[in-house]
């Protein structure tokens, strides 16, 4: 039999016919599973197929947040948050915000603080952070465990070959904490200088060192420079001292708008100035008038310098930033000072001896002026100059404070910290052989005491002034200050250092 072959025509004719065959074929398959996975993603589910799969494409985890510190000017922020389920099925983690170090500072462990969320495309996050932000940073669980943050609201689309897992629900946010749940916790210590008083605001701290320096700092503890007592007198309208003169800073306070300090000088020394003021003067002693310092926090200079009394131990702002406020120790009166002309409008007889603390009232109408040399404080009417008793809380009240209402006073004779409700004692805390400076925290529920004698500073429950700890700073602590930026308190110790303190977050325990 002869077999004859086929043309070639027809062989590649049936060739194409069957691959053709067998592509529609792929192609139909390949439809049908596209259509099935679409339809359990848009159902919420998974295709049976692949449910199991434990491939990172096909489920997105989500790792929870790691609570990191940040010690930023801008406060105890961490930066970073966990991004939402993606293709990769990836969640980022947030990353540590660092700060310099400067030198010479010890910098010690820092307590861990939860991570808020930041991201702008988040609408989730974005309710979270207008809702409920929290006025201090949240603590991490009292048991130790990590805390969730917020999934990122931006999830991509599912994928035409592979869905995405749901994305988990969020976390309910965690309470803020107050400062009267919180522990302090030392983060730092810094040398290298002998303060007699701190101030803190608007992201800056400023010491006062009699030796003729004030120091400044930021509120992450970096150092960002110093200022001179030295001035010219002559150039600040003030005759009779020609040359330079150098002032003595002892205490300071910062304007609520956070850019200006207003720093007393005790005594001077230069041309004209024989007589300064000494711990043991009255108002009858011919004892040199001093003045108070304005220092522009940015440009780190004294823009100006006012006269006030004899020998000024305290100053302090209205909350309008309107007056400052001095209480004169040896002439016993109080000089009240317009922001706005840089000029001394008033001085006020006190009718006590060594006015010391001093605290201006809300409204800014009126101010209260511990005597030192009593167991008085008084009231004055900042309009009409009238003065008045107010309260006796104890032996040798040196430093004042309002806080939700209620008069907090250092009665140093007792060795005693005393709140005072209407005018009456209602509460007395024994905190050491010699107090000296009170402050308190943002919210007002916690109070914070130092005593010079045995090195202390004392955490205190402000409605009923139990103590809820005591630690240890440097020898001889004279003033501190409260950071309401950080959430952090600053003791000045005239030994050589200031120490600082955390109480954004631990909590008690």
């Amino acid at each position: 039999m002869i077999v004859r072959s086929e043309p070639r025509f027809v062989r590649r004719r049936r060739a194409a016919a069957v691959l053709a065959v067998l592509s529609l074929v792929l192609v139909v398959t390949g439809a049908v599973q596209i259509v099935r996975a679409t339809v359990g993603a848009l159902s919420g589910g998974l295709t049976p197929a692949a449910a199991p799969r434990t491939s990172t494409t096909a489920t997105a985890t989500r790792a929870p947040a790691r609570p990191t510190a940040a010690g930023t000017a801008a406060g105890p922020t961490a930066a970073g948050t966990a991004a939402g389920p993606t293709a990769a099925g990836a969640a980022a983690g947030p990353t540590a915000a660092g700060t310099p170090t400067p030198t010479p500072r010890e910098t010690l462990s820092t307590p861990s603080r939860v991570p808020m969320p930041t991201s702008t495309t988040s609408a989730q996050s974005a309710h979270t952070a207008s809702d409920s932000a929290p006025a201090r940073p949240t603590a991490p669980p009292a048991d130790g465990s990590t805390q969730h943050q917020l999934p990122s609201a931006t999830a991509q689309a599912p994928s035409t070959t592979t869905p995405s897992a749901p994305a988990s629900p969020a976390l309910p946010a965690r309470p803020a904490l107050a400062a009267d749940q919180t522990r302090l916790q030392r983060v730092e210590r810094i040398a290298g200088v002998t303060p007699k008083g701190i101030a803190a605001g608007g992201g800056h701290v400023i010491t006062a060192d009699p030796g003729g320096t004030m120091t400044l700092f930021r509120s992450d503890g970096r150092r960002a420079g110093s200022v001179s007592a030295a001035v010219t007198l002559l150039d600040h309208g003030i005759g009779n001292h020609p040359g330079r003169s150098t002032g003595s800073p002892l205490e300071a306070a910062v304007s609520p708008d956070g850019r200006t300090a207003w720093v007393v000088s005790q005594a001077m020394t230069g041309a004209g100035f024989g007589a300064p003021g000494k711990d043991s003067c009255s108002s009858s002693d011919d004892v040199d008038d001093s003045f108070v310092y304005r220092v522009d926090l940015t440009s780190r200079a004294v823009t100006r310098v006012v006269p006030v009394g004899a020998s000024p131990r305290k100053v302090a702002l209205t909350p309008d930033g309107k007056r400052v406020l001095v209480a004169n120790w040896c002439s016993a009166d109080l000089s009240v000072v317009d922001v706005a002309t840089n000029k001394e409008v008033s001085r006020i007889p006190l009718g006590g001896s060594h006015p010391r603390g001093l605290v201006s009232s809300p409204d800014s109408r009126h101010a209260y002026v511990a005597l030192m040399g009593s167991d008085r404080v008084v009231e004055v009417d900042l309009a009409t100059r009238a003065v008045q008793a107010h309260s006796t809380p104890g032996d040798g009240p040196r430093d004042l404070l309002l806080a939700r209402g209620d008069l907090y006073a250092v009665a140093n004779g007792d060795g005693a910290v005393v709140r005072v409700v209407r005018g009456h004692i209602a509460t007395v805390a024994r905190v050491g052989p010699d107090p000296r400076a009170l402050a308190r925290s943002s919210d007002g529920t916690a109070l914070y005491a130092i005593d010079h004698a045995d090195g202390t500073l004392t955490k205190l429950r402000a409605k009923d002034l139990a103590v809820l700890g005591k630690v240890h700073v440097d020898a001889r602590p004279t003033a501190l200050a409260y950071d309401p930026l950080t959430e952090r308190v600053w003791v000045a110790c005239e030994s050589g250092s200031v120490v600082v303190f955390d109480d954004s977050g631990a909590q008690l325990g």
